[in-house]
């Protein structure tokens, strides 16, 4: 895997700019830096998890602030019951009871409340135990040796996306039209296999419930 600073060679070339003359090198960076949350976010390739404790009486945890890199959770697994926690929306919460959010007991089922918070169903009256939280993770920031945690066969979104973002700035808005195409077909490509690889990871033991 390319390091940052490699990337940022193959940017200039891509520009034909190896002599630095028109891009800074803040300029690259920044855009490589984009690229990588683009990519984060977007295909869900950094994912890790985050065991933390349960809180009585709380059917409702802002994750964001319990995980400094937390974007967005993909399971949930009960280490009291050891069993995963079933993911449903806060619509079916309703429908099974209206007063879901103060019901008690050991916690079965999450929904996503927003980018941030998830609800839990039941609650703790006291809280016992934790859970382990798998989650998409958003990208670390990048010095210049680093490498971004992206598959080897689709390093090349980096660059891409910073190509194509470089050139809208310099307003070369066809050249960018062809870059940004290939970034973007590529890393649908990208998401749809970290799509797989997830359901495979998870389904198996979620089907077990």
């Amino acid at each position: 895997m390319a390091t940052r600073d490699q990337i940022a060679a193959d940017v200039r070339s891509n520009l034909e700019d190896a002599g630095v003359t028109f891009y800074s090198a803040a300029d690259v960076n920044d855009a490589i830096q984009d690229a990588y949350d683009d990519v984060a976010v977007m295909s869900g390739c950094i994912q890790k998890s985050a065991t933390l404790n349960f809180t009585s009486l709380l059917s409702y945890y802002d994750f964001s602030t319990l995980i400094p890199d937390y974007f967005a959770a993909v399971a949930i697994y009960n280490n009291n019951s050891r069993r995963w926690m079933h993911p449903d929306s806060r619509r079916s919460f309703d429908k099974v009871a209206f007063d879901w959010e103060i019901r008690t007991g050991e916690p079965m089922f999450w929904s996503p409340i927003d980018s941030k918070r998830i609800a839990i169903m039941p609650r703790f009256v006291v809280a016992t135990g934790n859970m382990t939280v798998h989650y998409r993770a958003q990208a670390d920031v990048l010095a210049g040796s680093d490498t971004p945690e992206i598959h080897i066969e689709m390093d090349s979104l980096l660059q891409q996306y910073a190509t194509a973002d470089l050139l809208d700035q310099a307003q070369e808005f066809i050249k960018a039209d062809v870059w940004w195409q290939k970034y973007f077909t590529a890393l649908m490509e990208y998401k749809l296999r970290i799509g797989r690889l997830a359901l495979s990871d998870y389904l198996p033991t979620l089907q077990m419930r």
